[in-house]
């Protein structure tokens, strides 16, 4: 089993790291959060030295390391070939993120009470439900739970849990037979594709360890459960 340092050493990048592999500075790259033209960072370790000897005396030094999403790379990339605006950066990723929702063939699915029955989209709601997701992926969240930390793996997210989350209610306490099982290999297939492992103290409440870990356990499908590599 990986250490939480081990699993967000290997899988993210260190903001010293990614100011050398992008050629901004890391104050250039704070600066960027703040003007949300990139998302915060996703993991933050702090570890403190101490040094003591017999003499009574000590001294302490405190390391920060923050840990961004891989995708920060290009990103940062795209960012240094297109000269866009904050405001520009977010309407292409609402454009993209609307564009991808409503393509998607199960997005009746996605965010409660989105579309109505004849598929028709509530234009104040999708703002609103925008905004929010805007302001998670601002914060690194998305880097934390998929893979890519885009506006395709955020709607793909969506629909896979909500699938999920409805097989565990149609299944509940009970155990699954062969064809259940099949169904629910397959959208372990499909939220894997898209969703991040979370770090190991995140694992059991996370989506995955709350939707897709426990019941493939119960039902003794414990291969398909993606663990660290």
């Amino acid at each position: 089993m990986k250490t939480d340092q081990q699993y967000i050493r290997e899988h993210y990048i260190e903001l010293n790291e990614l100011a050398e592999k992008t050629g901004f500075s890391a104050i250039e790259i704070l600066e960027l959060i703040d003007k949300k033209v990139i998302p915060n960072y996703s993991y933050a370790i702090q570890t403190t030295e101490t040094i003591s000897s017999p003499l009574l005396d000590e001294s302490v030094t405190v390391k920060d390391e923050r840990y961004f999403a891989k995708s920060h790379v290009q990103k940062l990339e795209q960012y240094k070939r297109s000269d866009g605006t904050p405001e520009i950066i977010k309407d292409i990723f609402k454009q993209n993120f609307i564009s991808h929702l409503q393509q998607h063939p199960d997005k009746m699915l996605a965010y409660n009470n989105l579309f109505d029955s004849d598929a028709g989209i509530d234009d104040q709601l999708l703002n609103e439900t925008f905004e929010k997701e805007w302001q998670h992926y601002c914060n690194g969240v998305y880097g934390i739970c998929t893979i890519n930390a885009d506006e395709k793996d955020i709607v793909e997210k969506e629909i896979a849990v909500k699938k999920i989350v409805a097989f565990n209610k149609q299944y509940e306490n009970r155990l699954l037979n062969e064809t259940a099982k099949e169904e629910l290999i397959k959208l372990n297939e499909a939220f894997n594709k898209v969703t991040a492992l979370f770090a190991p103290y995140q694992r059991k409440t996370s989506s995955r360890g709350k939707y897709v870990d426990k019941i493939l356990e119960e039902n003794h499908l414990n291969d398909w459960i993606k663990n660290y590599d």
